[in-house]
């Protein structure tokens, strides 16, 4: 019989059930507006954004605003901030 999984209760629960789930120890997870939860500059920020078009926010994990890109738009403008100066945005 299959081991049974927690129920996961939160936002924050799911990447945290990802990498316990795929053995990856080295991470810390912060639950923020993109990057207000942050702090300190990094190497590599990758994203998986919201990329529908969509008029409405009713399904925020998958509605990008009216051309699909408005998440994208703001995660790249701010990204020079945060990024060492050999730092990737990918």
């Amino acid at each position: 019989m299959p081991e049974k999984l927690p129920p996961l209760s939160s936002q924050s629960q799911h990447p945290r059930f990802n990498a316990q789930f795929n053995g990856i120890c080295n991470t810390h997870f912060c639950l923020g507006n993109l990057y207000e939860a942050t702090s300190g500059q990094f190497d590599t920020i990758l994203a998986n954004p919201p990329f529908v078009p969509s008029p409405s926010q009713q399904c925020r994990f998958r509605d990008g605003g009216l051309t699909g890109e408005d998440i994208l738009a703001r995660i790249i403008s701010e990204s020079a901030k945060y990024l060492t100066p050999d730092g990737l945005n990918g």
